[in-house]
């Protein structure tokens, strides 16, 4: 029988998964919203087009219209790199822990060099 410390890694290893697991579906929801923000800013970005094509007859004007474009490409890009960052976070825990597990498994074969891959794995899902 594995050592309960083992399985007690393996069960926080399996906790954390499927938290990260549930955020990474919570940001599967969140890129759909950005993705009906960015259609909205491009709605936006078009009603400036026609707004400037149509009625802008002064420098000043010109200027005013160019700020309000920037700012909403500026929108675009902060919503772009928030979701980029929480989805690479999340990525880069899940690779944290494929090798936190691979470090168990090893440990838990040198302690129990008789034991087959899968009669380990069965025996530690079966006390998850």
């Amino acid at each position: 029988m594995i050592d309960e410390r083992f399985i007690i890694s393996a069960r926080e290893i399996r906790k954390q998964y499927s938290q990260l697991s549930q955020e990474l579906q919570n940001s599967n929801d969140t890129i759909k919203l950005l993705a009906e923000y960015l259609s909205e800013k491009v709605g936006e970005l078009d009603d400036f087009k026609k707004t400037l094509n149509g009625k802008v007859k002064t420098k000043d004007q010109l200027i005013d219209f160019s700020k309000k474009i920037l700012f909403k490409i500026s929108e675009i890009e902060e919503k772009e790199k928030s979701l980029t960052k929480k989805i690479n976070d999340i990525n880069n825990g899940l690779e944290n822990l494929r090798k936190e597990e691979v470090i168990l498994m090893n440990k838990i074969k040198e302690k129990y060099p008789e034991k087959s891959n899968q009669e380990i794995k069965t025996e530690v899902h079966s006390r998850l």
